[in-house]
C-alpha cells in the first residue's frame, strides 16, 4: 500500500499516487484523466467517504496529460496525481479514485487505490512540530507502512518511526532474497537475448510493458521499435483475473504468428525486416524491454497489490528483528520462541527442539514454519536448461 506523510507532495518527482493505463498489458496514454481523493480513516468514513480533494464535493481534479515537468505524465501510460496533504490532514487510510477515457468516444472507466497518510516528522525526530518530514517512513522496496505495524501493537517505546521503517525495509529485502521475486510494481529496463523463437521468456511477472526495441549492430538502423500490435503480453492475472494457468509463474511476451493475422501468413518486407518473420532475432542482449514488473495480486487496481501473505510474513520478520543487536535476550526470545516445547517457571527450565509439527524438520530459511512455509510457496520456479 502506498504511503504519503503529511506535507509531502505527490507529483512528477515523487509519484506516490499514480495510475497505470493500458490496453492488453501495453501502457497507453488516455484521452482524459481526472481524480478525487477521499478520507476513509474511520468506520464511519468508510461507510460514507469524505472527499478531501478537490475540496468542493463532487468535483474532480483534471490531470495535465503533458510530460513532466510541464504536466503529470511520468512515462507512457503512467500519470501522477499532484497533491500535498496538509499538516491537518487526517492520519490513516485514504483512497484515490481515477476517472479516465482512453479515447474520446470511449466509455468512462474508474480505478481506485487505497493509501496511507502518515504523520510528518520534524528534522529532530523527538520534536514533531510539523515543520518538515522524514521521507524514510516508507522506504522504497518496503512491503509495509509504519502505520500497519503500529496497528499490530508496536509502540513508539519499542521503536521510533524511523527505526521501525528501517526494520521493515530489512525484512522486505529478506523476502526478496528468499523467494527470488519482488512483490510490488518496479520499473525495469531489461536487455534480453533473442533466441529465434516466438516467445521471449522473462524471470519476473509482467505488470505492464511500456516499449520493446530490437537492437542491432547496423549503423543505419541500430534500434527498431516493435509495434504493440505485433506481440501479446502474458499478464492475465491482472488483465483477466486468470490464475490457472498463472502467468506469474511463466511470464513471457509472444510475437503474433503470421497465421494469427486474419488467417493470412504475412511475410511482407517491413515485418520481415523488423522481426525476422515473427521470431525474436537471435542475439545477445539484443531485445530491450521497458516495463513494470513484480508479483502482485489482482485487487481491482491497475498494478495489483502486494499479496496479503507476503505482508503477513513481513510483519513477523519485522517483529522478530525489532530488538537491537545489544538486546541479546530479547532477540533470542523472539527468534527462538517457536522451538519451545516445554517450560518450567519455577526452575526456569526450557526445552527446545529442532523438530516441530509431529517431527517435521524446521523451515529452511528462519526455522519458523509460519514464516518459511509462506516463503516457500512464493519462491520463483526453478529454471531448467541444457547447454
Amino acid at each position: 500500500m502506498p504511503a504519503l506523510p503529511r506535507l509531502q507532495a505527490s507529483g512528477c518527482t515523487n509519484p506516490i499516487l499514480d495510475v497505470f493505463l493500458h490496453v492488453n498489458g501495453v501502457l497507453t496514454d488516455p484521452f482524459i484523466l481526472e481524480f478525487q481523493i477521499f478520507d476513509i480513516s474511520t468506520d464511519a468514513k468508510k461507510a460514507s467517504p469524505l472527499q478531501v480533494f478537490p475540496v468542493a464535493v463532487g468535483t474532480r481534479q483534471a490531470v495535465n496529460l503533458a510530460a513532466c515537468p510541464t504536466g503529470q505524465k511520468v512515462s507512457t501510460g503512467r500519470f501522477a496525481a499532484a497533491w500535498t496533504p496538509t499538516a491537518a490532514e487526517a492520519l490513516g487510510l485514504h483512497k484515490i479514485v481515477w476517472f479516465f477515457k482512453l479515447q474520446s468516444g470511449s466509455a468512462e472507466q474508474t480505478s481506485t487505490e487505497e493509501f496511507d497518510i502518515l504523520i510528518e516528522l520534524a528534522a529532530d525526530p523527538t520534536n514533531r512540530s510539523g515543520a518538515s518530514f522524514d521521507p524514510t517512513l516508507r522506504a522504497p522496496g518496503s512491503y509495509l507502512t509504519v502505520t500497519e505495524m503500529r496497528d499490530e501493537g508496536v509502540t513508539t517505546t519499542e521503536a521510533s518511526d524511523t527505526f521501525l521503517a528501517a526494520r521493515i525495509a530489512t525484512a522486505s529485502r529478506y523476502i526478496d532474497r528468499a523467494t527470488g521475486r519482488f512483490f510490488e510494481p518496479r520499473k525495469m529496463t531489461l536487455l534480453l537475448d533473442g533466441a529465434g523463437h516466438h516467445d521471449l521468456w522473462l524471470q519476473q511477472p509482467i505488470i505492464y510493458i511500456e516499449s520493446i526495441t530490437l537492437i542491432s549492430t547496423s549503423t543505419t538502423s541500430p534500434e527498431t521499435p516493435v509495434s504493440a500490435d505485433l506481440y501479446r503480453v502474458y499478464n492475465r492475472h491482472l488483465s483477466q483475473g486468470l490464475i490457472k494457468p498463472d502467468d506469474r509463474d511463466n511470464p513471457r511476451i509472444e510475437l503474433i504468428r503470421g497465421e494469427d493475422i486474419l488467417s493470412v501468413y504475412y511475410s511482407g518486407a517491413v515485418l520481415t525486416d523488423q522481426l525476422g518473420e515473427f521470431l525474436w532475432p537471435i542475439g545477445t542482449q539484443n531485445v530491450r524491454v521497458v516495463g513494470f514488473f513484480g508479483y502482485t495480486d489482482a485487487d481491482g487496481t491497475a498494478t495489483g497489490a502486494t499479496p496479503d501473505n507476503i505482508k503477513h510474513v513481513c510483519k513477523l520478520l519485522t517483529y522478530r528483528n525489532l530488538p537491537k543487536i545489544t538486546d541479546i535476550d530479547e532477540r533470542e526470545d523472539r527468534s527462538q520462541r517457536f522451538r519451545i516445547t516445554k517450560q518450567k517457571t519455577r526452575d526456569q527450565e526450557i526445552q527446545m527442539t529442532r523438530h516441530v509439527r509431529g517431527g517435521t524438520p524446521e523451515g529452511p530459511f528462519t526455522g519458523d514454519f509460519e514464516i518459511d512455509e509462506i516463503l516457500l510457496s512464493y519462491r520463483r520456479p526453478m529454471e531448467l536448461g541444457a547447454a
